[in-house]
């Protein structure tokens, strides 16, 4: 029996170490750096000011219209379960519109300090 427990034990072990071993490598690209998405530095987003406006505006008019079609379905609507679920996504939209203006009126300035 002690000799099946130190079997059991030592696989198990021998295990954890080649899965986290996996995990890893499994993490890290192909040149060794990690796969995680990096900000863009200063000089990408000075190359790419004219997409960041542009993408900035749409997101802004999309959310802007969905808003607008959730107000729309929330004047339609009498269940009280469906209504508390329209009012929290209006508010989530709203936080999110909210953060977008803000970058959006904010990036003229950061552009004119940055971007030279």
């Amino acid at each position: 029996m002690k000799l099946s427990k130190k079997l059991a034990t030592t696989t198990l072990a021998m295990v954890i170490a080649v899965g986290g071993g996996t995990a890893a490598f499994a993490t890290s690209g192909p040149d060794g750096e990690s796969t995680h998405r990096h900000r863009p530095t200063v000089e990408q987003i000075c190359n790419n000011q004219e997409q960041i406006i542009t993408r900035l505006t749409q997101r802004q008019t999309n959310l802007t219209e969905r808003i607008a079609r959730l107000n729309e379905k929330r004047s339609a609507v009498t269940d009280e379960a469906i209504l508390a679920r329209i009012d929290a996504r209006l508010a989530q939209l709203q936080k999110y519109l909210d953060r977008v203006t803000a970058r959006l009126e904010g990036a003229p300035a950061w552009i004119a300090e940055h971007c030279v």
